[in-house]
């Protein structure tokens, strides 16, 4: 029933999410990430945010368990395709998630950074930007 929602939801909005122009996040139950894109509901699920200290690149529309594993930031920040996400677990420099987006058609070039609460989920703010990486 859960996955034929997840289709019917997503089409049924098409109309609402194509005269859309913005990008809206939110947040939901304590420790989910959820984005709410043009094609629909993605969330990210607790057990799939990367540990403290790493990333993990994560694939909008695909489920949680075909997404690649998570490691060094360092490594995998070179190689996010595009339109794809790095997904940063806390860190020593910030407590919070962050997800860069990545840009569909140009390699390598984040387009916007979202910030979500380590521990509810919420999505706190989204920086707008345009950086080659």
């Amino acid at each position: 029933m859960r996955r034929l929602l997840m289709i019917i939801v997503p089409i049924a909005l098409l109309p609402v999410i194509y005269g859309c122009a913005s990008v809206r996040v939110a947040g939901t139950a304590p420790g989910h990430v959820v984005v709410e894109e043009q094609y629909g509901v993605v969330a990210i699920p607790p057990g799939h945010l990367p540990p403290p200290g790493e990333c993990r690149i994560w694939y909008p529309g695909e489920p949680p368990g075909q997404q690649p594993p998570p490691g060094p930031c360092s490594e995998l920040e070179w190689r996010v395709p595009l339109g794809a996400w790095l997904v940063h677990g806390p860190s020593e420099h910030y407590e919070d998630f962050v997800v860069e987006v990545y840009h569909e058609q140009q390699p390598r070039v984040v387009i916007s950074i979202r910030y979500f609460d380590s521990e509810s989920g919420r999505f706190l703010r989204e920086e707008k930007v345009r950086r080659g990486k």
